[in-house]
This record gives structure tokens, sequence and C-alpha cells, in this order.
């Protein structure tokens, strides 16, 4: 009974702690990229992009809900059927494009909480599975029902390619959210981060069916994230199938990046058995792993076994060993938390079978801290402006343009004061002073 007592009180205290993924979302703090010499690229967005409040992309498999016949949002339920939808997101009070991108740029208060205006469903597929006969040994799915579900996906196609006409550069960005995130959750972080990257290509929020209630919630998300797997690779596919994408950026968060991994092995294993390079078929470009909820060895298994990394241009997962509530997600779990990690955990195996890869990239985030910051990607200055690196201009650790620290091998550190020069303190008479 004692360790009953103790398992529930854990339980619920893991609750409390996972739920800082579910944190209302605002526009974080101008990124250190922007303060240490670089403004913020206001002329290179192109002119259709320069609104305080953007339509963003989504795409989900959660249950609709309407009241008096409109749609009003989508909950934590289930459904068979994927969407594409449109949202607006308003960037706080700012009036102006202008005041948009001044307080983007500037060191301030952080701006209101970036709200939705309201959900436009552009494109609902049919159910899966497609029904089917065996006919022959084979199960044929019925050809009609085909018919619209291929119709469907050009539209979705039709749609991502009218708007990569409007934007500077023919590359996607989606955003993957966590835990106990709702679709809100996920539209405005893509947006914060679209925005923050100098609003390049087109941002996509993938929502899947997060945000069960209970204190089973968490178990029943990750399930959820399992379910999502299949519409997740349809997307992908369809995404990557237009011709003029050129390059698909992907940023997962937290549980997200479960739903992520398995998806793209399962892509990747298809198009090594149809004899394709899925490295050129899917065009993943960039592939960033945000304080993933993922265990060590499943990663290894995924990234390096069965091959996935190759596929990818380059892959990075960003890290605080101090991160409370991948803490607690460990503890109701088995294994280590890849986005716990330290250089310690890494074996001598470890080191060589990873560094061999030479894409994937750690990246220890040193201000990250051991409070309920698991969504230090978000809202760390230093982290936003590594992934602003990245993204905007593909570079690699250890190089100019993004000049991480090696720890060791593939494995680096980013400092709070990154891009700039590392602050060195030090205790003078009881008191913090800046040095050299």
């Amino acid at each position: 009974m004692r360790k009953v007592g103790r398992g529930l009180l854990l339980l619920l205290v893991a609750m409390a702690v996972l739920a800082a993924c579910a944190q209302p979302i605002r526009l974080a703090p101008a990124p250190t990229l922007y303060r240490v010499g670089e403004a913020f690229p206001a002329d290179a967005v192109p002119p259709a992009f320069r609104t305080v409040d953007p339509a963003i992309f989504y795409v989900t498999d959660r249950q609709p809900e309407f009241a008096e016949g409109r749609l009003v949002g989508y909950g934590y339920q289930r459904s068979n059927a994927m969407a594409l939808g449109r949202a607006r997101v308003q960037f706080g009070d700012i009036g102006s494009w202008a005041g948009l991108v001044a307080r983007s740029a500037a060191d301030g208060p952080r701006m209101e909480e970036l709200v939705t205006g309201g959900y436009e469903e552009l494109v609902r597929f049919p159910e899966t599975p497609i029904p089917g006969r065996r006919i022959g040994g084979v199960v044929e799915p019925d050809p009609g029902i085909v018919a619209t579900y291929d119709a469907d996906t050009a539209a979705l196609q039709a749609a991502i390619r009218a708007e990569l006409r409007l934007a500077g550069r023919r590359e996607v960005i989606i955003y993957v959210h966590g835990f106990n995130n709702d679709l809100q959750d996920g539209i405005t972080t893509t947006a914060s981060l679209w925005h923050y990257a100098g609003r390049i290509g087109v941002p996509i929020s993938y929502s899947w069916p997060a945000g069960n209630p209970g204190l089973t919630a968490y178990f029943k998300d990750r399930e959820s994230g399992e379910f999502s797997t299949f519409h997740f690779k349809e997307f992908l596919r369809a995404v990557a199938a237009i011709a003029e994408v050129e390059k698909i950026h992907i940023v997962a968060h937290s549980r997200g990046a479960d739903l992520v991994t398995s998806g793209l092995r399962e892509l990747v294993i298809f198009e090594r058995g149809a004899g394709r390079d899925a490295r050129r078929t899917l065009k993943i470009d960039t592939l960033i792993l945000a304080a993933p909820d993922l265990d060590f060895g499943v990663v290894r298994q995924r990234l390096a076994a069965e091959g996935t990394a190759a596929a990818v241009g380059q892959v990075d997962v960003y890290l605080n060993p101090r991160d409370g509530a991948l803490g607690f997600a460990q503890a109701l779990a088995t294994g280590t938390r890849i986005g716990r990690l330290s250089p310690d955990d890494f074996s001598a195996a470890d080191w060589q079978q990873l560094g061999d890869l030479g894409n994937v990239h750690f990246i220890d985030v040193e201000a990250a801290g051991a409070d309920l910051g698991h969504a230090y990607f978000r809202d760390n200055p230093a982290v936003l402006s590594d992934i602003i690196l990245t993204l905007r201009e593909g570079a690699l650790p250890g190089t100019d343009t993004r000049p991480l620290d090696r720890v060791r091998s593939n494995f680096w550190s980013l400092h709070e004061n990154y891009p700039g020069p590392r602050i060195v303190r030090e205790v003078v008479r009881g008191a913090d002073r800046p040095g050299g």
C-alpha cells in the first residue's frame, strides 16, 4: 500500500511538472542574435508576410468541435480523418508591422500572449483505414474513396503551393508539439519560430490528439502520438511530393519527437525498399529534436541502426541534463531520456557510433536551468538564435555562422550569450561582476 501511495504521488507530481508543456505562448524576448550586431531581417521578409496577424497552416487528426454549426476548435479526441486548415495568429497588441519589427529586435518586455483568430478548414480527408475487399490474396481499397483521398491530397498540395509563391524561399517549416498541448499551442509556437527565423518559407503546425485529461493523461497522450503516426507520414509524403518544395525543416518538441522519428523511420524504410534515395525524395534538410522525451536506446536504433539520420541533412538534439519535466518523465518510463543527456552518459561505443554518423549534433543548453523550463527552445533567446541560424542559413555547429563550443566529438555547448562571446562571471566581494 505504501508503494502504491508513493507511485501515485510521483504520478501527480510528474503530471504537474509535465504540464509545463502547455503554458500560454508568448513571443519570446528578442533572440541574442538580434542584440549582438545583427538586425531582424525585416527587408528580407516577403511583402505578403509583413503582417501582425499572419495565416498559419495546420494539419491535424484531432476531432473538430462545433458551436451553432461553426467550427470553433479541435479537442483531444482522435479523428480517423486528417484535415488541413488555416488560422490567423495575432502578435500581441501591436498594430503595425513596423511596431512588430521594432519589438522583435529590441531588448524589452515580452509581448502579450499570441492568440489564434479562428479556424478555417480547407481540406478534410476520408477516414482511414479506407475500406477494402480481399481479392486474390490482396486487399483492394475502395477505388471511389481512393480517388477522393487522392483529390484531397492534391488540394492540400495546391494550398501549400499557392503559399510558396508568396514566400521568399521554397521551403516548409513543420512544427510538431509535445505532451498536453492543444491545437492553439502548436499553431502559436509555429508562428513564433517562423517569425524569428525571418518568416522564411511556409510554416505548418502538425497537431496530434494530445491534451487528454486525468491522472493517466501522459500515457494516453503517448498512445495518441502512436495513433497519429500514419497521418503524419501521409502529410509529410504529400508535402515532399510538391515539386516546388526544395527543403523541409522539422522542429519536434518533447513527445512530438517520438511521433516524428517514428514516422520518418517508416518513410525511410519504405523509400529504401522502393529503391529510392530517401534523402532526395523526402527533402528533409533539418530535423530539430528539442527537449525530446525519448529513450536514448530507441533513438540510437532509429537514427543509427536503421539509418534514419542518413536521410536527413542534419539532426540537432537540444539537451538539458537539468530538465525537471524530463526527469519526471524518465521516472515514469524506462531508460535515459535523450533530452537529459550529458557527455558522461555516452559510452565509448556511443561516441564512436554517433560520431561516425557525422550529421547528428547534441547541444547542451547551459542556461536552461532545472526549473520548469521544458520549453526553453522557444523561450530562451540563445537557443532561438541557434535554431534561427540553422533554419535560415543551414549552418553546421562549430562554423563561423554557428559558433557553438565543442565539448567532444559531436557534443556541443550553447552558452547564454550565444552567438555573442561567452560572458565569464566571477564573484567579487559577494557580487557577480561580468568579466572578459
